[in-house]
């Protein structure tokens, strides 16, 4: 936004960072999209891709209420 407001006068100028913004969207969007398809509906990872490890209700109980720390560590 602060180049847009620097930088981009003409209405041409503004129209071309707009552009370049929305393809940038798009394509975070379609990664999202890929995401949620490959681990939560329907959940199907492509072959060699990272497979979460299943957690019981406790481990996950555990870290919702544990501080962003411990829960990070926990990842490692």
């Amino acid at each position: 936004m602060a180049y847009c407001v620097n930088h981009a006068r003409t209405r041409e100028q503004q129209e071309l960072a707009y552009s370049a913004l929305r393809a940038k969207c798009d394509i975070l969007w379609a990664q999202l999209d890929a995401l949620y398809f490959a681990y939560v509906n329907p959940g199907w990872p492509p072959p060699g891709a990272f497979q979460p490890a299943k957690e019981s209700s406790d481990e996950a109980r555990t870290y919702r209420h544990a501080s962003p720390g411990t829960w990070r560590a926990a990842q490692r």
